[in-house]
Parts: structure tokens; sequence; C-alpha cells
């Protein structure tokens, strides 16, 4: 029976293993990886308060 860190572990190389299978389907579909400069945000500093996500009808 396999311990806690083997199966961690094998999950861990199944779960990198299947990243790097979906990024290059994403790459030879013609899918761009954008590198974003660190300490660069997507939250649009021009709208404070903003949210990406609006509930309801109102305006």
């Amino acid at each position: 029976m396999a311990t806690k860190k083997k199966q961690d572990d094998a999950s861990k190389q199944e779960l990198r293993r299947k990243i790097e299978e979906d990024t290059e389907v994403f790459l030879k579909s013609g899918g761009e990886i954008q590198q974003i400069p660190s300490g660069h945000s997507g939250v649009n500093a021009a709208k404070p308060g903003a949210k990406h996500i609006k509930l309801g009808n109102s305006k």
C-alpha cells in the first residue's frame, strides 16, 4: 500500500502532466500565453471599486 506522501507525489506528477498536455493543445490551437510583468494587475485602476462581475439588473 502506498504511503500518503507517495500518493501525493503521484497526484502532483499527474497534475503536472495534464497541465503540460492542456497547454500544448491550447498553443497548437492558436492560443497565446501573455506574460505579465511582476507587480502588474488585471484590475483597472482607472475605475476604483469596479467589479468584473455584476449581479442584478441595476445600472
